[in-house]
């Protein structure tokens, strides 16, 4: 079944964004509160440097996340100011302009998810996937929406 697209969003630069990363299945995505700060360690790792975060929460098989992705150039500035040798492949095809600043954010968006579900596999002694793919993406286009979804996901727990 495909996602519609308006789940898909693309990433556009200083646009707002609800994220959110589901488990397979419902698995549950955290054992320990190690877990919560290891994921939020490597959350911070692949994509501080690329977003800012208004709201976020953990739940047991998702998570959600808003977001505000940060200017071309802020993110060339500081993509530049790093040396060559750390930076990915897709960092330095942004640089080239080979890669969209679209292309560069899910590819650290992934690879965020990916590095997760590694310790994750290895933490547990298990294989294979841990989060649904893709993961959704919603454009947020209005303050209101912005005002409700900042309430959404902190009273998503209860």
């Amino acid at each position: 079944m495909s996602i519609p697209a308006k789940l898909i969003a693309v990433f556009d630069e200083e646009c707002y964004y609800h994220i959110v990363c589901k488990t397979i299945q419902g698995n549950q995505l955290f054992k320990t509160d190690e877990n919560k700060r290891f994921f939020l360690q490597r959350y911070h790792f692949f994509l501080g440097r690329f977003i800012e975060t208004y709201a976020y929460c953990l739940l047991d098989n998702h998570v959600h996340f808003l977001v505000r992705i940060k200017s071309t150039a802020s993110i060339e500035k500081l993509l530049t100011a790093q040396p060559q040798t750390g930076r990915s492949i897709t960092q330095q095809y942004f640089l080239d302009r080979k890669v969209t600043l679209d292309e560069l954010l899910e590819r650290q968006f992934n690879s965020f998810l990916v590095s997760y579900t590694r310790s994750y596999n290895n933490f547990l002694l298990r294989k294979g996937h841990l989060f649904n793919r893709p993961f959704k993406r919603i454009a947020v286009t209005d303050p209101i929406h912005l005002r409700q979804l900042i309430i959404y996901i902190h009273a998503n727990p209860v």
